[in-house]
């Protein structure tokens, strides 16, 4: 009778942390969805039911996690600091584990705990959960009853072996369910992308072009194969770059569907310096050069993108290399009108992270490009590489980016 009564003790306990934790999480939660609903009194939103949705299936469970993994760390450590440390440590190293397939796989999205599902940082028209959403939610779930399992079992008067019955069973089954985060499309690996991108060429030393066999015939791959030759030269003659043997790898996808499917992108082409590699459908080859100017840079840059810094030199110099915009007009012609337009006064805010992302991208693609261009053709390679690198205008051009201007020609 007194052990079922420590038990009943026990229960109520614990049931009461974590009826506690729920419920505050859930006040938290209801905040911002109450205040972007009154907002609706001031702000007109088309995609209201589609926010709506949204924050049930993605923040929703993220504070019910959260508040449920809090709760187990505190009955399984009853100090307060103890146990708010270790939630403190395991919330970081989650979030990290949950976003390194995004750095060193060729996906863009990554899903976590915390934030549910990240489409990376491109732009496309939809954003839509799949069914690799719904299963990574289960498998939240079922690490979280791992986590709760323990300090019940800890608790339990049972044997041994029964006690430790159920968090190893949870334990297997979460361990099974990450083991193939690949076929659920949770991840995107290398080897699924190469799987479904059988076909190998190599159209120069250390290069290798991956591709569907059944969306380029032997004359359209041998045609790529001699852009890609074109480009290395030529890319490697603008910026002075000398390295020959790092490798290589262009992934090219038989359609938008399927770069979306396997990297999670429609509309942009994609590239990975700091893995060499770049991801492009097979409709937008046009943009090969450009992609291809952004991993042989890795040469000038730095850990851990081996991208400029600034996004304005970063794509300003991959724009450079590209003799015509639109097929009729150069870059400088469109900068040009740009100016004189007064759509913009200058070069200096889309050199700016925040100030590239936040103008439109025509305007801050060709502004970037033209003055890169106008940078390399009146410096040289050696002073734009190491602007890409430091960001020390002044240094390498002896006046500060606001005082440089774009000298382009003018069509009547």
């Amino acid at each position: 009778a007194c052990g079922m009564q420590a038990s009943l003790t026990k229960l109520a306990w614990r049931s009461g942390i974590v009826g506690d934790a729920l419920g505050r999480v859930l006040i938290l939660w209801s905040i911002p969805l109450l205040i972007s609903l009154i907002s609706l009194v001031w702000l007109r939103n088309c995609a209201l039911w589609d926010g709506i949705v949204f924050y049930l299936e993605i923040a929703l469970p993220s504070a019910l996690l959260g508040g449920a993994f809090g709760a187990a760390f505190s009955m399984l450590f009853h100090s307060r600091r103890t146990s708010s440390l270790v939630f403190a440590v395991f919330w970081v190293l989650t979030l990290v584990l949950s976003l390194l397939p995004g750095y060193t796989n060729p996906q863009l999205f990554t899903y976590g705990w915390q934030y549910g599902f990240f489409p990376g940082l491109v732009w496309d028209e939809a954003l839509e959960l799949s069914n690799a959403y719904l299963i990574f939610r289960v498998e939240n779930f079922v690490w979280l009853a791992f986590v709760v399992s323990i300090p019940i079992a800890i608790g339990s008067t049972s044997s041994l072996l029964k006690r430790a019955g159920i968090p190893a069973a949870l334990a297997l089954a979460a361990c099974w369910m990450f083991s193939q985060n690949d076929g659920f499309h949770i991840t995107s690996s290398h080897a699924r992308v190469e799987h479904s991108l059988s076909r190998v060429s190599r159209p120069a030393h250390g290069c290798v072009v991956h591709y569907d066999s059944a969306s380029l015939t032997a004359e359209e791959i041998e045609q790529v194969n001699a852009d890609i030759r074109w480009y290395l030269y030529d890319v490697r003659q603008r910026f002075l770059l000398r390295d020959t043997s790092s490798p290589i790898n262009i992934y090219i996808y038989p359609s938008a569907e399927s770069l979306n499917d396997l990297v999670g992108t429609r509309a942009a082409s994609i590239a990975k310096p700091w893995l060499g590699e770049l991801h492009i459908a097979k409709g937008n080859l046009h943009s090969l050069k450009h992609e291809l100017t952004h991993v042989l840079l890795r040469e000038k840059a730095a850990w851990p993108f081996y991208a400029s810094w600034s996004t304005g030199l970063t794509e300003g110099a991959a724009m450079s290399v590209e003799p015509e915009f639109d097929g009729i007009y150069s870059i400088d012609e469109h900068a040009a009108w740009i100016l004189q337009l007064h759509y913009a006064s200058g070069v200096k805010p889309v050199m700016a992270f925040s100030g590239f992302a936040s103008n439109a991208s025509t305007k801050s693609y060709v502004l970037a490009g033209s003055f890169s261009r106008y940078l390399l053709r009146t410096y040289g390679a050696e002073h734009f590489n190491h602007v890409y690198l430091w960001l020390d205008f002044e240094k390498e051009y002896g006046k500060p980016i606001d005082m440089s201007v774009i000298c382009v020609p003018t069509k009547a």
